[in-house]
């Protein structure tokens, strides 16, 4: 089992600390609480034998009426603290979502991609969402019910040790061994936890894979019913299996602590029925002694009980701190704002966290300010990687990146993003209006005069004020009014977010990678006449696309191999120009096969 970094005390007081900043009144009605229950069941179970008492003596009556009244009381304010709490600890789950949500935003691009970030924020959440189950609710609970249940186990303990100490001791060594199968059981289940969490990722994935109206015509154009419902089961399979495993113990352990039970109770029961035979124990304190051994046993139970959902409380409340430690993306601490941006990579290699193999190696070349520049190469080679480096979501292993000189490892993360305007392949478009898909922001933030032009530069104006509500209408299937774009239409939306941003440096990552080759070469030759007096940088795996570029850069074997204009690469006999030969045969306009493409 992975050792815990919190303690549980350090959860609690973590906790604790948060609800006095949120909500003070909930830990006062956390403390009448607690006092309220230890009071009730003590005052429960002494009330029987002071009412026999009152009968053999009427003077104990006052102490009796005192008694009942200040037990009407405690379990009046123990219920409307109890219902209070309930009400503003869930307030705190919210408040924790709020934040975690919050910190997602901030985490560090390379981490919120990588597996491992995607499981730490899946299992954070997951810790928030179970209702009554989840971590900052149950350990509220827990945290209250093992204190009230340990301080009333001492005061019956010492109650019943009046009849014998014996009884207590063998009380004690019960319920430790109870307490040690139910803790073992816990243990064996935490080793599971990650399988858990990728049986949990399976089953969201094909759970909602067949709602996805994009994917739905594959299922059914190519009778995947069948498989899905196959892939399902083996999931369903996996929990099921994973389940009976963790629950086998817990089995065990029940089977153990029921034992116990009968023997605790049991042995109990018959010492109190022999000392009344006995006549060392009056009618009076056999009805107190034998409340105190059925509160006693419930006691222990609770106990065990409450100190098992703590532990769990206490795993999901680790899984939230750490991931509310994860680094975030940078504040401002550098200003490189100037009229010219020059790009350098010196020697850089990269490789993804936890692997040995680096995906570039070595990598040095240079952008100039205002140059247009395509970095081409195979599928697979490495291109995206590089947008991402020279962007700030990942950072280089080894080596330098130079903005203006300054190195990008001193520039932070959100001056990195400032500076570029990028289009990636995936033509992602969330469910917010157009206005709001362009600018990125909020409507009253927005210039709706500049989103106009970005929109009419792009050739998408005339287009969106066709529509209904025009700039406010709604993308995605949220309500009727929405719409869907086509795939050239989102091509053009992130176009002109592009343009809106006006960021010094434009960067397009083969966002065209879905069009044929004669409709990429007009889409970029758009492309070239939107972005003049940037500096660019085209990626794509088709040569003859950027032909227009000031400078082209060949990647291969995880570096630059080539560098230089079409022509000067055209005339080196190198990868370049095997590459562009192979793809020229497959270009054809107009009927002409072998024919080059015109680019202006």
């Amino acid at each position: 089992m992975k050792k815990l970094k919190y303690k549980t005390m350090s959860n609690i007081r973590f906790l604790l600390s948060d609800m006095l900043k949120v909500y003070p009144i909930l830990v006062l009605f956390i403390f009448i609480q607690t006092i309220m229950s230890i009071i009730v069941p003590v005052l429960n179970v002494y009330l029987p034998k002071l009412a026999l008492d009152a009968i053999d003596t009427p003077g104990h009556l006052n102490t009796l009426i005192i008694v009942g009244v200040a037990l009407v009381v405690a379990t009046m304010l123990n219920s409307f603290s109890k219902q209070a709490k309930y009400m503003y600890y869930n307030d705190m789950r919210t408040f924790y979502l709020k934040n975690l949500f919050y910190k997602s935003l901030r985490v560090r691009y390379q981490i919120t991609e990588s597996p491992e970030g995607i499981g730490m924020f899946e299992r954070s959440f997951g810790s928030l969402i179970r209702g009554d189950w989840s971590g900052t609710s149950k350990m509220t609970v827990a945290m209250v019910d093992i204190f009230v249940n340990v301080v009333t186990f001492i005061i019956f303990s010492v109650i019943l040790s009046q009849l014998n100490p014996v009884i207590i001791i063998i009380l004690l060594l019960l319920t430790v061994l109870n307490y040690l199968f139910v803790t073992h059981a816990q243990k064996y289940e935490y080793t599971f936890k990650e399988k858990f969490a990728t049986n949990m990722r399976k089953g969201y994935y094909l759970e909602d894979t067949p709602k996805n109206a994009e994917f739905a015509k594959d299922i059914r154009l190519y009778g995947m019913k069948k498989f899905f419902i196959e892939k399902r089961k083996e999931v369903i399979d996996e929990f099921v299996e994973l389940t009976n495993k963790t629950r086998q113990r817990y089995l065990y352990a029940g089977i153990f602590n029921a034992l116990t039970e009968f023997i605790r109770d049991g042995l109990a029961y018959a010492y109190l029925i022999y000392a009344t035979v006995n006549g060392s124990v009056s009618v009076a304190e056999f009805v107190l002694y034998f409340g105190a051994i059925m509160k006693f046993s419930s006691f222990v139970k609770n106990i065990i009980q409450n100190l098992s959902e703590l532990n769990n409380a206490n795993i999901q409340m680790n899984d939230l701190r750490l991931y509310f430690e994860l680094e975030e993306t940078s504040g401002a601490t550098n200003d490189i704002s100037v009229a010219k941006y020059d790009i350098e990579f010196k020697d850089v290699y990269f490789s993804y966290d936890g692997s040995d193999e680096y995906q570039l190696e070595d990598l040095s070349f240079k952008i100039n300010n205002l140059e247009n520049v395509a970095l081409v190469g195979r599928n697979g080679a490495g291109k995206t990687t590089i947008v991402k480096l020279l962007c700030g979501f990942y950072r280089p292993t080894k080596g330098d990146i130079l903005i203006n000189g300054i190195n990008s490892k001193n520039i932070p993360e959100k001056t990195m993003y400032e500076l570029f305007s990028t289009v990636f392949q995936e033509l992602y478009t969330p469910p917010f209006t157009v206005l709001e898909n362009v600018s990125m922001q909020e409507k009253e933030k927005t210039d709706l005069d500049r989103v106009n032009r970005a929109l009419e530069e792009v050739g998408l104006l005339e287009h969106i004020k066709s529509l209904k509500h025009q700039e406010n209408t709604l993308l995605g299937e949220l309500t009727e009014d929405s719409i869907k774009m086509s795939g050239g239409q989102k091509q053009k939306l992130l176009m002109a977010r592009a343009l809106y941003k006006n960021a010094p440096v434009y960067i397009f990552d083969e966002p065209t990678s879905a069009l044929d080759p004669i409709a990429e070469n007009e889409t970029y030759n758009h492309f070239h006449s939107l972005s003049k007096n940037k500096t660019t940088l085209y990626i794509s795996h088709r040569l003859a696309s950027t032909r227009f570029c000031d400078r082209i850069l060949f990647l291969e074997d995880k570096r630059i191999s080539e560098s230089g204009s079409h022509e000067e690469l055209m005339n080196t006999d190198g990868s370049y120009k095997h590459m562009f030969d192979v793809q020229s045969k497959y270009y054809k306009e107009g009927g002409k096969k072998n024919e080059e493409l015109q680019y202006t």
